[in-house]
């Protein structure tokens, strides 16, 4: 390969790794701020001032949320028409990419604490993790060779 060829190999391969780098970067410390790692929270309060019935619409980013409700007394809740009644707590996972319409009711004022958690893609993660480390072994191997054809010519 000449000279030339190495030289653009190496700048590829740096843009990958550079890449690679910011992304794996992104997930660890940007993505997480997005949607926390310690997750998210709101209090929602069920009364005469909305009638004992408050909807909602969760929408999940590229991987699961789970979301969780608490309450000071027992409320019902309807997820996408399917309805659980008489509840205290309330534990549901929506899958990535979906939005799901939450209704909440009571018969008497509840104060309900809500909230959730994303998952971290794992397996962009994984993926990019490994692509560095290639592409780093790589860089190096190429970098060597086109080290010692300066030297030899």
């Amino acid at each position: 390969m000449s000279k030339r060829g190495h030289l653009t190999k190496l700048l590829v391969l740096e843009f990958i790794i550079l890449f690679s780098i910011a992304y794996i970067l992104y997930i660890t410390l940007l993505y997480p701020i997005f949607i926390p790692g310690y997750g998210f929270g709101e209090t929602l309060i069920l009364d005469k001032d909305n009638e004992y019935m408050l909807s909602i619409i969760v929408s999940a980013p590229r991987t699961d949320l789970r979301i969780w409700l608490v309450g000071n007394a027992s409320f019902d809740i309807d997820i996408d028409g399917i309805g659980y009644k008489a509840l205290k707590s309330f534990d549901y996972e929506v899958p990535a990419y979906h939005r799901i319409n939450i209704t909440l009711s009571s018969n008497s004022p509840v104060v309900i604490k809500l909230g959730g958690k994303s998952k971290i893609p794992y397996m962009e993660l994984i993926f990019f993790t490994l692509l560095l480390i290639l592409s780093t072994t790589i860089f190096i191997k190429t970098y060597r060779e086109w080290k010692r054809m300066l030297i030899s010519k």
